[in-house]
């Protein structure tokens, strides 16, 4: 098992009612893992944004399925995929789906 927390700045877009908007601010992420064998995990990511200019917030669930490969002492590469829930509270709030498809190339010291 490890425990991996991220805070970090950026844009998403969502896309909620055939409206599309770029959202830029701070997000917060927190992913329990628990290791299938040394590369294959299972893990849950909680997350929370809070999007500027307009300051709606986007908080989600969302279980994964990852797979981790190292090529070397300090480098690493992820997959992971799943899906889950969030709910976002721009444009009166609204309850969907999160769908989750990432890829990472990494460095651990």
């Amino acid at each position: 098992m490890s425990l991996i927390g991220r805070i970090g700045g950026g844009s998403e877009l969502y896309g909620y009612s055939k409206n599309y908007v770029i959202g830029h601010g701070f997000d917060l992420e927190i992913e329990p893992r628990y290791y299938l064998n040394d590369e294959d995990f299972f893990s849950v990511k909680v997350n929370g944004a809070l999007l500027i200019p307009n300051t709606p917030f986007d908080i989600s669930l969302v279980p994964v399925y990852g797979l981790r490969r190292d090529f070397s002492k300090h480098w690493f590469c992820e997959f992971t995929v799943g899906g889950g829930i969030a709910y976002y509270s721009g444009n009166g709030g609204c309850l969907h789906f999160k769908p989750n498809l990432q890829f990472r190339i990494g460095v651990q010291l």
